[in-house]
């Protein structure tokens, strides 16, 4: 009986630790396809530079829609932050197993060309 009990404890812990790893995958996954799609997204970006390099970091939320909704843009310079907002808000992001309602925090460095 105590090895019946060792022999189930064991079977447990491995699923359950194989199904936490799963989740890391597809959280990183997620999160991949969320960036490039703010990449997609964020286009031709050459006018709005002053300086070679800007950086920005970018607030958002991804609604029951699918829709992205920027929440804040923490950057020095308002004409950036209003293009970041323009070409984000509202617009579908349509990715798989995204969670809804939850804050994202996106750090974004701009280079001038």
């Amino acid at each position: 009986m105590k090895k019946l009990s060792i022999v189930f404890l064991l079977t447990f812990m491995t699923v359950f630790s194989t199904f936490s790893n799963n989740d890391d995958k597809t959280k990183e996954e997620v999160n991949s396809k969320l960036r490039n799609k703010i990449e997609h997204l964020l286009g031709d970006y050459q006018d709005v530079l002053s300086k070679n390099v800007e950086k920005a970091s970018i607030k958002f939320i991804i609604n029951r829609q699918g829709e992205i909704i920027v929440l804040s843009v923490n950057t020095s310079k308002d004409n950036l932050a209003s293009f970041i907002k323009s070409k984000l808000n509202y617009k579908v992001a349509s990715i798989k197993n995204v969670k809804f309602l939850k804050t994202y925090t996106l750090p974004v460095k701009f280079v001038k060309e």
